[in-house]
């Protein structure tokens, strides 16, 4: 059972890229196998530091693009799938949603989100409107310290809204990375890893600090725990399950790295 997760959120600007870094870093660190998603060809920050992870760019707005998700589930049974979701594809994925959580359940691919809210009202309808037409799929909501700590997000941490997440998911509130730090690995294009190979001490303390808070976050909804068991292509199909485009699973083509 490899989940599909997707990282997103209704504007960009919020932290998404990075704590799709860091997710992957975490299963770095616990020796699981990734598939990464990017969602927009022109802003695939993502992969440039992640380059010799598999990956593909899914146009998730789009049909074609959530039956080409389905397929790289069913293609990519060993392998964790993680997509980095642009807000337009969020909207794609509300209006496939149906179709993408049927046919992964069949696939015992799990759909669980990771969404990450700013201080605004807006973020909360957003998310307020995902989690009604994604029923039957995990939502966690990532609160990033970037905009101030938990505290200041009033109009979450008062709603009704936070009391349906943690009935079927989890409230977490991840660190402020230092933005030298940040700026490192972004610019330089180099995993989380590596960055924190060439950096000076003080900066080095600081990054692995910040790893292990994200990593603990991880471990307490249980990554690596739910990402164990795997059906293999001959029983998933002899299920008899109807999957959208199962023959064009090889089709679908990856960009070189």
């Amino acid at each position: 059972m490899k989940p599909i997760y997707i990282i997103g959120s209704n504007k960009g600007g919020v932290g998404k890229s990075l704590l799709t870094m860091a997710i992957l870093d975490y299963f770095s660190k616990n020796e699981q196998s990734c598939f990464l998603v990017e969602t927009e060809s022109r802003l695939m920050d993502v992969h440039r530091s992640y380059r010799h992870l598999p990956f593909a760019v899914l146009d998730l707005s789009s049909e074609s693009g959530a039956s080409g998700l389905i397929d790289l589930g069913f293609g990519h049974p060993n392998e964790i799938i993680i997509v980095n979701a642009t807000a337009v594809s969020i909207e794609g994925i509300e209006k496939y949603s149906q179709h993408l959580i049927t046919e992964l359940s069949a696939l015992d691919r799990p759909l669980i989100t990771l969404w990450v809210i700013d201080r605004l009202t807006s973020s909360l309808d957003s998310l307020s409107a995902y989690i009604k037409v994604m029923g039957g799929s995990t939502v966690h909501v990532a609160i990033n310290n970037y905009f101030g700590d938990e505290n200041y997000f009033h109009a979450y941490q008062n709603s009704s809204l936070k009391v349906s997440i943690e009935a079927q998911g989890k409230s977490l509130v991840f660190p402020t990375l230092n933005s030298y730090i940040c700026d490192k690995f972004f610019n330089n294009s180099s995993t989380i890893e590596d960055a924190a190979t060439g950096m000076l001490l003080g900066y080095r303390s600081l990054l692995n600090g910040w790893r292990k808070k994200c990593h603990a976050i991880f471990d307490s909804i249980a990554f690596v725990n739910s990402s164990q068991h795997v059906r293999s292509r001959q029983e998933i199909l002899a299920t008899g399950i109807s999957i959208s485009r199962l023959q064009a699973v090889d089709a679908i083509e990856f960009p070189n790295s």
